[in-house]
């Protein structure tokens, strides 16, 4: 099976793992919530920290910016990333590369225990383009040094998955427990990981048979994988049933539905998905092969994607959405992994080593180069410099001539989805960039009869970038009739309400 010498593998290895930290640290010196598809979930966390900072270090009552004339308490995971920013800014750190170091940490953290991982399952070319997947992967790439759940949420499952490995290879019954407590620790980060209790079913099934409905340490992994997340959701609740504030898990409609033209298009959304943000295309032929000729004896990276895919498609009008590509990163683990084995298994069918060099070639041909490719045009797109990058720079000019404690009142998303289903439509970036707090509506309610109930409950600035203005002639006109324009740059406007 040796298609490279040893002291080949080796700095191969070396030179797969600098490849996955230089994609990593591509855009590290990023303002925050200026990448398109992340920037509204950067800014909610950056409020977040900020809050921390300025009204407590209570992690049990996250606040946001967009919380009208209330205290700000919002639905959210638990917020232990948004927590450390605050601890580092309390410490002196600027917020925006404390998080960002931060990321890039968990990111390559979760790395390293990939390596973990598909060293106890892959020897070779296997291994080599396992990691290779993973550490080039573009979704992975994209989420290299972000501010949002995700990133913490792949090192966690990581570990969780590899002492569910241990124990299922034959390991002591504290293994599961303690990947119990990971998975439990994932779920609190990200709801989405429940779905890996599929996979430790299986595990404890495989393992134990009916025995594991009476044996106390599967009862005990259940416990703790899945009790404190119920209690923090049920717990962080409360607040949207109160506030009405929530970070897209009660305000955002996720769930598949049963409309036949509804469906059709989420399924082809999330197979667009997919193919581009899942599986990178060129690994799904690997991945085939390698569930298709592996040996019985342990399929749990078999159980891992499925699990996944089942909450894929269980959340199909969130999972599908084109913006939705982070959703996504779970999958990969079992996607490289798997892609490792496939090409194991053509392996065996060689007999020579130059064959097996050839093979080598082929899967980085096939499967490497296109998660590389795909990795650099993801992160290029997401550094184009678009409107974020402008509306950032002239919200610094405004921030000078908005006073601190002033509110202000921001147009948001469309209310509902193509289908009439509810969706989130509070837009951060705005508040994030100038630092203030206020209103945010739907786009739906923009109306000179809004902006004025707003005024009335205290708002002094509508902030808008110019650009919808344009879109909308009539109403923009209107407002400018009523209130006049004092913002000093071009990008965004800023009608003085009082």
């Amino acid at each position: 099976m040796k298609a490279i010498p040893d002291i080949g593998r080796g700095a191969l290895l070396v030179a797969i793992l600098l490849a996955g930290l230089a994609v990593r640290l591509v855009g590290l010196s990023d303002p925050l919530a200026v990448r398109p598809g992340t920037a509204w979930r950067e800014a909610d966390y950056l409020a977040i920290a900020r809050a921390f900072d300025r009204e407590g270090l209570d992690p049990f009552h996250p606040r946001i910016d967009w919380r009208g004339d209330g205290p700000g308490y919002v639905e959210s995971e638990f917020p232990v990333f948004p927590w450390l920013v605050a601890i580092a800014i309390r410490a002196g750190a600027d917020p925006g590369p404390a998080a960002r170091t931060l990321g890039l940490l968990a990111s390559l953290a979760g790395l390293l225990l990939f390596c973990v991982i598909a060293r106890e399952r892959l020897r070779g070319p296997g291994f080599l383009s396992a990691v290779a997947v993973f550490a080039l992967h573009p979704t992975l790439a994209m989420l290299g040094n972000g501010f949002q759940p995700d990133v913490l949420l792949v090192p966690l499952t990581l570990a969780s998955m590899l002492l569910l490995a241990r124990w299922l290879r034959g390991g002591h019954g504290r293994q599961l427990v303690a990947a119990g407590a990971l998975l439990g620790a994932a779920v609190l980060i990200k709801a989405s990981a429940a779905c890996l209790g599929l996979a430790f079913a299986w595990a404890c099934l495989v393992r134990l048979g009916r025995r594991a409905f009476v044996r106390p340490a599967p009862w005990l992994a259940a416990a703790l994988a899945l009790a404190p997340g119920a209690a923090w959701y049920a717990w962080a609740h409360r607040f949207w049933s109160t506030w009405g504030h929530s970070l897209g898990i009660s305000n955002e409609t996720h769930l598949i539905g049963l409309a036949p033209a509804a469906l059709v298009r989420g399924l082809k959304g999330l197979v667009r998905q997919l193919l581009g943000w899942g599986f990178a295309v060129g690994t799904l032929p690997f991945v085939v092969i390698g569930i298709a000729r592996r040996t019985p004896e342990d399929r749990l990276p078999e159980a891992w994607l499925l699990s996944v895919l089942a909450f894929d498609l269980l959340a199909l009008r969130t999972t599908g959405d084109a913006w939705a590509f982070y959703y996504h990163a779970m999958i990969v683990p079992p996607v490289a992994l798997l892609a490792g084995h496939g090409l194991e298994e053509l392996a065996r069918w060689l007999e020579t080593a130059r064959l097996r060099r050839a093979l080598l070639t082929a899967a980085i041909l096939v499967a490497v180069v296109p998660c590389a490719l795909l990795s650099w045009s993801a992160l290029a797109g997401r550094l184009d410099g678009g409107s974020l990058v402008r509306q950032r720079a002239c919200a610094q000019e405004l921030a000078a001539m908005i006073p601190p404690h002033d509110l202000i009142a921001v147009r948001g998303a469309p209310a509902t989805d193509d289908e009439g289903n509810p969706v989130a439509w509070d837009e951060s970036p705005l508040f994030a960039f100038l630092d203030r707090r206020g209103f945010t509506f739907p786009a739906g309610e923009w109306s000179v009869d809004t902006l004025a109930r707003l005024a009335e409950r205290g708002a002094r600035w509508h902030v808008i970038p110019r650009r919808v203005l344009a879109r909308h002639p009539e109403t923009a006109a209107a407002i400018a009739a009523r209130w006049p324009d004092r913002s000093p740059c071009r990008e965004l406007a800023a009608f003085d309400l009082r």
